[in-house]
């Protein structure tokens, strides 16, 4: 709404839409079936707070300070020594549950910093996009729109959890990204406007065929990172489930990518 203005009240009233769908049948599965069919409710209480997330933010705000602003290096958050005892009182396995503060601390802010640069020029697009869909685009608003509100979102969960830690995001974010960042490009308005910018098509078509194999082979080499990130993940199960301590099942386990000690030995993540 603070960047489109009216353009967005066609996705907000298809999203209030879902909304009151889903309320329906969640009344519906969760209260209305159950009573009759097995005569007592299966609701599930609600609760708030930060399920144990503080701890963690704080361990990866001091390790991002250890090394500024360049961090710890990669998976640092399993393997340094815990720096605060709140931490090491909660004996939690996996993230942070906060993306940002996890780059932080693995990578620094310089690379916060580059993620806050892309953010600026991405509003800056938006911005100047809304200028042309008012324009006479109109039909183009509602996808544009409807991006952003997941992008946004996503981003935002980002904040409290480790979503782009998780296989199926890092294939699927790399598409939607991507696809949104080209939403936001120059367009064609009017004819007077279309040779100008047919020119600048032009000027860009030999650089891009040039730089698309490079993109092809890195987004290839990326699936296959993936890849094997999600048959690690596969092997580790078996670790959780036949422990000693079993179902020893981190919060959200299926977002950590776990070093393995040599056998014989105990890494510094391990030994805490």
């Amino acid at each position: 709404m603070v960047l489109f203005g009216r353009m967005a009240i066609p996705w907000l009233a298809a999203s209030l839409r879902f909304v009151l769908l889903g309320g329906l049948l969640w009344c519906l599965l969760s209260w209305a079936i159950p009573e009759l069919v097995f005569e007592k409710t299966m609701i599930r209480g609600l609760h708030s707070g930060g399920s144990g997330r503080l701890p963690l933010w704080v361990e990866a705000w001091e390790m991002s300070l250890q090394n500024f602003p360049w961090g710890m290096g990669a998976q640092s958050w399993l393997t340094h020594t815990t720096l605060t005892s709140n931490y090491l009182a909660a004996r939690t396995l996996g993230h942070p549950h906060n993306m940002y503060l996890m780059w932080a601390a693995e990578y620094g802010w310089a690379l916060i910093s580059l993620v806050a640069v892309l953010i600026c020029v991405k509003v800056k697009r938006l911005i100047s996009l809304r200028r042309l869909m008012g324009s006479g685009m109109q039909g183009a608003a509602s996808l544009v729109v409807a991006f952003t509100a997941s992008c946004v979102a996503g981003l935002a969960h980002a904040g409290v959890s480790a979503v782009f830690l998780v296989p199926a995001t890092m294939s699927v974010a790399l598409l939607v990204l991507a696809i949104f960042w080209a939403l936001s490009l120059p367009m064609v308005t009017t004819d007077s406007d279309s040779k100008i910018i047919s020119g600048e098509v032009k000027r860009w078509v030999r650089p891009s065929m040039l730089l698309a194999p490079f993109v092809l082979f890195f987004g290839i080499l990326w699936i296959q990172e993936v890849w094997r990130y999600h048959e690690a993940m596969t092997e580790d199960l078996r670790v959780y489930v036949e422990s000693q301590n079993a179902p020893l099942l981190p919060r959200f386990w299926l977002h950590g990518f776990f070093p393995r000690p040599i056998p014989g030995e105990v890494g510094p993540g391990f030994a805490e």
